[in-house]
């Protein structure tokens, strides 16, 4: 029965944009799982399902709320649970103090959950999570490595949740792009293909493997999956399909349709502002030109008042350059004199945008700094996406 609830909240969540719109399910299945734990107070199963419905059936529930619940469901039950079962609702508790910002309080608990010897995957999983945050990559790499061995071999105990549980590749992502930052491609190359393997239709992951292949020397397969995805994205724009996406709203894509993907894959978000700095690693300047330029895409400030500038003067496009700054400058001091226009208007003290002032210097610093030869320092890096690592929520 709590089957059959769980994929109906499932089916109305794939085909939901807002939590308004999977509220009377989720009411539905709240209702259902607090009569069963009428009869059975100690199933874990149950109670997280319950606590992760309530955030949904009732708006006024917190996150503190529910870390209290899960506090007093361990203080009478801990003596009946296993060890993979306290593990669970140790690693659920930590997600919450995460989604509150208890950056702390969340390290604690999951340690807790380590000392148990428990082997639940996800334990391990969200410690290389707080480590990678932490940039201690050393010790995500440890922790990302172990939940991918409890994970690949089943350690632990299925359960059915109201969240569809993270696939292996998931695992292997993480830990994967945890060893680009320690620097062992060849291994994150395997991992990558395997994740490519599972999810092929995924036009974005094979910038991971040609990223590994350019660290090891080879830079031909990553100049070819740049020219074929800008090509892909383009193509997007005059598609009559109708297609929605999270990822694609942070792609910087001048796209009116949003794209939608399934959020139970493991995908790159490349970023326009991302594509640019591959493209500086591959000292490809005319192409971050380029790029910049283009009509079709939304550059933003962290490439155009860095990499943009620093390109235009390496080429020597030295009227482009004078242009562009003389340009943004114009813009936005025309925001502030706006602004400042406005505050008298309404008879209000005018405090200067900290933000735009904040562009005009940088602006001004950048320009005096690629005269003298000097280069943008970002670089690129992959993203371990923020995943939420906790099997018992349905958001």
């Amino acid at each position: 029965m709590l089957e059959n609830y769980l994929q109906e909240y499932k089916n109305a969540k794939k085909s939901s944009i807002t939590i308004e719109d999977v509220k009377s399910v989720a009411e539905k299945l709240n209702r259902y799982l607090q009569e069963q734990l009428a009869n059975s107070p100690k199933d874990t199963t149950l109670f997280l399902n319950w606590v992760a419905t309530n955030k949904v059936s009732h708006t006024d529930i917190s996150d503190q709320d529910s870390i209290q619940l899960l506090i007093q469901f361990l203080d009478e039950h801990k003596e009946n649970l296993t060890a993979q079962q306290q593990a669970r609702v140790l690693t659920t508790l930590a997600w919450y103090h995460l989604n509150s910002g208890q950056f702390k309080e969340e390290l604690d608990l999951l340690e807790q959950a380590v000392a148990l010897g428990s082997m639940y995957p996800e334990t391990y999983y969200a410690l290389g999570h707080h480590y990678f945050r932490e940039e201690t990559f050393d010790l995500a790499e440890k922790h990302f490595e172990k939940a991918l061995f409890y994970k690949q071999f089943s350690f632990g105990e299925v359960a059915d949740t109201s969240k569809k549980a993270l696939t292996i590749s998931f695992y292997q992502y993480s830990y994967a792009v945890t060893l680009c930052y320690t620097e062992k491609f060849e291994k994150a190359r395997e991992l990558f293909q395997k994740v490519i393997a599972s999810y092929p239709d995924q036009p974005s992951l094979p910038v991971t493997t040609a990223y590994c292949d350019y660290k090891l020397g080879d830079k031909t397969k990553l100049e070819q999956f740049l020219k074929t995805y800008i090509s892909k994205l383009k193509s997007l724009m005059t598609s009559e399909e109708e297609l929605y996406s999270r990822s694609f709203l942070r792609l910087g894509m001048m796209i009116k349709t949003p794209i939608y993907l399934a959020d139970d894959k493991p995908f790159v978000f490349l970023t326009t502002s991302k594509i640019a700095l591959l493209f500086n690693e591959l000292a490809d300047l005319d192409a971050v030109i380029d790029l910049s330029e283009d009509e079709d895409f939304i550059v933003g400030p962290d490439i155009m008042f860095y990499h943009y500038l620093a390109a235009l003067w390496q080429t020597n496009q030295i009227d482009k350059f004078e242009h562009y700054i003389e340009q943004e400058l114009t813009e936005l001091h025309n925001i502030l004199d706006i602004e400042r226009e406005e505050a008298e208007e309404m008879g209000e003290d005018y405090v200067e945008d900290e933000l735009i002032v904040e562009m005009i210097e940088k602006i001004k610093e950048n320009s005096i700094q690629f005269k003298a030869g000097n280069k943008p320092t970002a670089v690129f890096h992959l993203d371990n996406e923020y995943v939420c690592y906790s099997l018992d929520q349905i958001l």
